[in-house]
């Protein structure tokens, strides 16, 4: 039997397996990892779920998930702010909220040595090597969070499509005054080029900078609505996940497969 090579394997169920020299997924290697308002993950295509547990109370249900940079781990959180890790993805802390507060997305360092949650009310609390740049004040329908590729600035996106930039994150324009049928639900930074995305509830993806639109889950005919976006690590696609954990692929981005029903899906991850 010829020895595996490092490199020459990726686990698909869990961490089967683990090298003396760390495994790195190319940009190439398309997959995503998918998480449900009950804390379950699924992982599809190169990457894998690393676990993830029904472990959300009536409450606090998953808020939001971001991937370590290698694929193999990812965090977690609640909206209650409570933040768990899977794989090699390192815990440095949660957020304590108030009342009023709850934690509606996560962001993590480029590195892995950190994260953002962001809140509500446009709060961002910054854990680990993260460096807090500010948030948005005044604000109760902060709906998404995108760092940017060097992990020194991140945007904020609110629900009637108004987006701001914090640290080197540069704005590029906003859907504010767009007349939106739907509400932004999320974005996604370009990895690869200065832009971002934003996706509405109804499927609708609006672009700026120099990212550019590739499709909109409203041309699939989705009947339960979008709930996140993400973007593939070439920055010439992405990926909309609906709450019936559809997902679907535009641009460069590789269809891999859909979530299984049962509980709503909240978020959407890939390395």
């Amino acid at each position: 039997m010829a020895a595996l090579r490092p490199g020459s394997f990726r686990p698909r169920q869990g961490l089967a397996a683990t090298w003396a020299k760390a495994v790195k997924l190319a940009p190439g290697d398309n997959g995503y990892v998918i998480a449900m308002a009950n804390g379950a993950m699924s992982g599809f295509g190169s990457l894998s779920g690393s676990g993830g547990t029904s472990w959300a109370k009536a409450g606090s249900q998953i808020a939001g998930i971001a991937a370590a940079p290698d694929g193999l781990g990812y965090f977690e959180v609640t909206s209650t702010g409570t933040v768990r890790t899977f794989g090699d993805a390192r815990y440095h802390g949660s957020a304590v909220l108030t009342a009023t507060e709850h934690v509606v997305g996560i962001a993590a360092r480029p590195d892995g040595r950190g994260y953002w949650l962001l809140l509500n009310t446009g709060t961002v609390r910054a854990f680990g090597a993260a460096h807090n740049y500010g948030g948005v004040k005044a604000i109760t329908d902060a709906v998404g969070i995108a760092a940017t590729a060097d992990g020194k600035g991140y945007y904020i996106a609110q629900a009637n499509g108004v987006v701001k930039a914090f640290g080197d994150a540069k704005f590029r324009g906003d859907a504010a005054g767009k007349h939106l049928t739907s509400p932004i639900v999320g974005i996604a930074a370009d990895p690869a080029a200065a832009g971002y995305w934003l996706v509405a509830a109804d499927g609708s993806v609006y672009a700026f900078g120099k990212a550019r639109v590739h499709g909109s889950e409203t041309t699939t005919q989705s009947a339960s609505g979008a709930v996140a976006v993400v973007a593939t690590p070439d920055g010439r696609g992405y990926w909309l996940l609906a709450a019936d954990g559809k997902v679907f692929n535009f641009g460069t981005a590789r269809r891999m497969g859909d979530a299984a029903a049962g509980s709503p899906a909240v978020g959407i991850a890939t390395a």
